[in-house]
């Protein structure tokens, strides 16, 4: 974790990103996200949240509200991910999505293969019984 000093201030603020070529993004001492100049900040310290709180240096609600917004930030980079993944899967051709399943297929083991067509399987027969619709 991250401590931007607030050279006027003195507070420190937990950093998540940067936002731009001149600001970052941080979370204030009254657990606010927010996107501050890089230039209003002297000094920048590493440390680990059980650390900083206990020397008085961030809120625990800081480090909740940091912990949180990196969560969502996950999140949304993983969505953002399979989005992708998805546009590139809807831009292939057939033969190019059979290939890409034959390798896939090829990495796994012979108990995951076996376990993975018997999901199928069970899938299909699923649908064909219509059960669960």
């Amino acid at each position: 974790m991250d401590l931007f000093r607030n050279n006027k201030t003195g507070k420190y603020f937990i950093y998540i990103a940067d936002a731009g070529e001149h600001q970052v993004i941080l979370v204030n001492p009254y657990n606010e996200v927010e996107a501050w100049e890089r230039r209003l900040f002297d000094e920048i310290m590493e440390g680990q949240g059980h650390d900083l709180l206990s020397r008085g240096l961030v809120t625990e609600m800081q480090i909740k509200t940091y912990r949180k917004k990196m969560s969502r930030m996950e999140i949304e980079r993983e969505i953002e991910e399979r989005k992708k993944s998805w546009e590139d899967w809807e831009e292939m051709t057939l033969k190019q999505r059979m290939e890409k399943i034959e390798k896939a297929l090829r990495k796994m083991s012979f108990s995951a293969r076996q376990e993975f067509f018997e999901s199928v399987a069970t899938c299909g027969a699923t649908i064909e019984l219509g059960v669960g619709i």
